[in-house]
Formats: structure tokens, C-alpha cells, sequence
């Protein structure tokens, strides 16, 4: 399974932050905010890179951490985490949390 392209746009739509940038890699889109890494779209899942002082509240709303296998092991990405489902589909509330994952590893 890939990323598909009618998610990266209907991901690009939601954000609205001026200089958004994206770079496809490795099967999936690299999302960058002025030279910041904001997050990574994998397998049509969003996921934002956090500190770890916001990863009670992802886990609350059922968020996961970024996993994905090599040669036969899980890797887990600590600082991606999926951004829940609800977010996602609320355009403001969307762009709340993304304001927030770059202010917390500023």
C-alpha cells in the first residue's frame, strides 16, 4: 500500500499554512512549514512530528506512533505520531495541531 494522491491533496486543502512544502520519499510525502519538518504522510495516515510533552494528548485521542517494518522488525518513530481522524476533518482544528506540533520542537 502507497500514499495516494487524492489523500496528499485532500491533506494539502485541510492545512492552510502559507509555505507549505512537501517531498515524496520513500513512499510517502515529507510535509515541511519554512524549513521545518511538520510531518509525514505514510499509507494514507497523517502523522506530525511532536515533543513528547503533547503525547499524552495524542494518546488520548487513540493517536499511534509512526511504525513501519525493516527486514522483518517494527521500527517506531518516537516523535511521529498519527493525527487523529476528527482533527483531520476539521480544517481549523487541523491547523490548531499543526501550529502546535512545530511550536513544541521549536
Amino acid at each position: 500500500m502507497g500514499t495516494s494522491d487524492e489523500f496528499i491533496t485532500y491533506v494539502e486543502d485541510q492545512l492552510t499554512l502559507p509555505k507549505l512544502t512537501k517531498k515524496r520519499m520513500f513512499g510517502s510525502v515529507l510535509l515541511k512549514y519554512r524549513e521545518k519538518q511538520l510531518g509525514i504522510i505514510f499509507e494514507d495516515t497523517l502523522y506530525f512530528k511532536i515533543h513528547e510533552s503533547l503525547q499524552d494528548k495524542y494518546r488520548s485521542y487513540g493517536a499511534q506512533q509512526f511504525q513501519y517494518n525493516k527486514q522483518g522488525k517494527t521500527v517506531t518513530i518516537p516523535a511521529w505520531w498519527s493525527v487523529p481522524e476528527e482533527v483531520l476533518e476539521n480544517t481549523q482544528e487541523l491547523n490548531l495541531w499543526a501550529r502546535e506540533a512545530l511550536d513544541s520542537h521549536s
